[in-house]
C-alpha cells in the first residue's frame, strides 16, 4: 500500500524472488488504505484467503532472523522480507493434483482432504476447514479434491462417493485413515474437534470393508475387516490368515497351496483357515501388512500375531503351524495336521490290524 506509487527497493526485490508463485502489486487509493487499516505508507501486507491479511513488521522479522542466523551472516532488508512473504503466503488449503500429490500427503505430515463437488454445501464445508487449517498449519496439510471426479481415491479411503461433502484425514505414514461421520455436519467446531482428536491419538482408523459372503462350505473362509475381530480374534480357536490382494501374482500362486494346507488340516476342529483381500478391507494398522501374501497365524488364547516368514509350501507350513498353535494337533500318517480324536481313530485301527496279525501267526 503506497502513496503516489512508491514503494521501496526490498519490495520490488521480493517480488523478483517470488514472482512465479504470488502476485505482488501496488495500490493508493484512499478507501483501500481506510478498508485494512493502514495508517502509514508505504505499508506491505499480505492478503491471505481465509484467514486474516498480515502488515510487514520490519522489526520483528530483524528479531527473528537474528535469532534464527548467525551473527556473522548479514540477512540484506530484500531477502528477510523475501522470507517473511515466503513463510506467512503459503496457502492454507490446496487443491489436491497429481502434480502435489506426494508432497501433501506422501511427505510424512497428515493430511486433511475434504472430498467436495459443486453444491452449495459444499462450498460452506470449504469455508469450514480454514479455522483448523490455521489452528493445525505445519501439523496437518490441508486439500481440497473433486468427489466427483475422484471417485476411486474417496473409495479408497472409505469414504462413500454419493454422500459429499465428506472429510477424511489420511496418515499415509501410519497407513490409516480417519473419515469423519456422514452424520456429523463439516463445521469450523466439528473439523476443528476432528484434528484435535486426531492429534493426541483419539481417533479409530476408518478401515474399509467388503460385505461378506452369506454362505461357504470352507475349507477356506472368507473374513472382512468389519467381520475381523469376531471371527480371527476368537480364543477358543487357532486361526490362519492370508492376506492377499486380487492383482498379485504370488497371491494367485500361493492360493492353491494355502487350500491345500486347510483341506489336509480340516479335521482339526480348533483351526481355521482365512483368507483377507486388501483389496477391499483394510487390514489393522498396528498388523503392519505391507507384502502380499502374508500369511499370519493368530494363536487360540493370546490372540499374538505370528507372521510366517518361511518357504510357502505345505511341508514348511504344516511344521510352522505345529510349532506355533496354542491348541496342539496330532501329525497323521502323511505328514497332515489331525485332531486327537482322528489320531486315536486310525491308532485303533492299526492297534486292530497289528493284533489280527499277531492273531494270524500263532495260528
Amino acid at each position: 500500500v503506497v502513496e503516489n506509487g512508491e514503494y521501496e527497493d526490498f519490495f520490488e526485490q521480493g517480488a523478483g524472488n517470488l514472482k512465479d508463485q504470488l502476485i505482488f502489486g501496488s495500490v493508493s487509493k484512499p478507501e483501500i488504505l481506510e478498508a485494512f487499516g493502514i495508517k502509514k505508507t508505504p505499508s506491505y501486507v499480505i492478503i491471505r484467503h481465509g484467514q486474516p491479511s498480515l502488515l510487514w513488521n520490519q522489526q520483528e522479522q530483524e528479531k527473528q532472523v537474528d535469532q534464527a542466523k548467525n551473527e556473522e551472516m548479514k540477512v540484506s532488508k530484500g531477502m528477510q522480507f523475501t522470507i517473511w512473504v515466503a513463510e506467512q503466503a503459503t496457502r492454507l488449503v490446496e487443491a489436491l493434483t497429481q502434480e502435489n500429490y506426494l508432497s501433501k500427503l506422501g511427505a510424512g505430515v497428515p493430511a486433511l482432504i475434504l472430498f467436495a463437488d459443486d453444491s452449495a454445501g459444499s462450498a460452506a464445508a470449504v469455508k469450514s476447514i480454514y479455522k483448523a487449517a490455521t489452528e493445525f498449519k505445519g501439523r496437518i496439510n490441508f486439500c481440497t479434491v473433486n468427489g466427483a471426479r475422484y471417485q476411486t481415491l474417496a473409495v479408497k479411503l472409505g469414504v462413500t462417493p454419493h454422500l459429499l461433502p465428506a472429510v477424511a484425514i489420511v496418515d499415509i505414514k501410519n497407513q490409516s485413515q480417519f473419515v469423519m461421520p456422514s452424520t456429523t455436519a463439516i463445521t469450523e467446531e466439528s473439523v476443528v474437534e476432528l484434528c484435535s482428536n486426531f492429534m493426541h491419538g483419539k481417533l479409530k482408523p476408518t478401515l474399509r470393508s467388503a460385505k461378506e459372503p452369506e454362505y461357504e462350505e470352507g475349507p477356506v473362509y472368507t473374513v472382512v475387516a468389519d467381520s475381523f475381530n469376531r471371527r480371527v480374534m476368537d480364543p477358543s480357536k487357532d486361526v490362519v490368515v492370508n492376506f492377499r490382494t486380487t492383482w498379485c501374482g504370488f497371491c494367485n500362486l500361493f492360493g492353491p497351496i494355502f487350500h491345500a494346507l486347510a483341506a489336509s488340516a480340516a479335521d482339526v476342529e480348533t483351526l481355521t483357515f482365512f483368507e483377507f483381500d486388501v483389496t477391499h478391507n483394510d487390514p489393522e494398522p498396528h498388523l503392519n501388512i505391507t507384502s502380499f501374501p502374508s500369511l499370519v497365524l493368530f494363536p487360540a488364547k493370546n490372540k499374538t500375531a505370528i507372521h510366517y516368514t518361511g518357504e510357502r509350501n505345505i511341508a514348511s507350513l504344516t511344521k510352522f503351524l505345529e510349532e506355533h498353535v496354542s491348541v496342539k494337533p496330532e501329525v497323521g500318517p502323511e505328514g497332515n495336521l489331525i485332531s486327537k480324536r482322528e489320531a486315536n481313530r486310525i491308532k485303533a485301527i492299526v492297534d486292530s490290524v497289528k493284533s489280527s496279525l499277531l492273531t494270524g501267526e500263532q495260528l
